[in-house]
This record gives structure tokens, sequence and C-alpha cells, in this order.
């Protein structure tokens, strides 16, 4: 994951595995290569936040971030969560189109 994404998003997700129940997804392609990965309530181990997400850029406007996206807000309603956070998202027209995010402002 360190050849595409940040040496901080690779150890949060890598962190998230020695969990029992880790609430990470990875997309792979044919060949069983890392193309993406998305996770939730890893980012500080905050509950509620979405994130890190990342797809290589070979694999973007393929369908990727959308579904590993749903599948982690998938996940976080069927345990209660009413809402999400996107700390730092980016970019953000991309999830107001996939899931219609909004930006909330800070103070």
């Amino acid at each position: 994951m360190e050849d595409y994404f940040s040496k901080g998003w690779a150890e949060t997700i890598r962190n998230g595995f020695l969990l029992a129940e880790p609430s990470i997804y990875i997309a792979l392609d044919e060949n069983e290569s890392i193309v993406g990965f998305a996770a939730y309530d890893r980012y500080k181990n905050k509950k509620g936040y979405f994130g890190p997400m990342g797809v290589t850029e070979t694999n973007r406007i393929r369908g990727v971030g959308h579904a590993l996206l749903h599948h982690c807000l998938k996940d976080m309603s069927e345990i209660g969560y009413e809402y999400a956070i996107i700390g730092g998202a980016g970019p953000i027209e991309f999830y107001q189109k996939a899931c219609q995010a909004v930006v909330i402002p800070l103070p």
C-alpha cells in the first residue's frame, strides 16, 4: 500500500487488521493486486469516521471507490450509525455525487 498511498494510511490499515473485527475493505484486481481500500472507525480510532480510502490512479473512475465507500456505509448503518464523518475528504465532488455528502463548514 505504501507504494500508492501514504505511510500513515498504510499504517492505519495495517493496525486495523490486528483487531478481532477489522472494519476494512480491500479491492483486488484480476491478478489479486490491491487496487483500493476503505475503512471506517479507524481514523484515530474515532467512531463514526469513514476513511481512509484510496484507489490506485489507474483504477479510478471504474467504480472501485464507489463500491468501497458503499460497503463501509452499509456496515456503519447496520451497526447503528445515523451518519458518517468523512474527515479531510477529497475530492469532495466524488463524495457529493456518490453519497450526497455535504460539507459542514468549520466555525
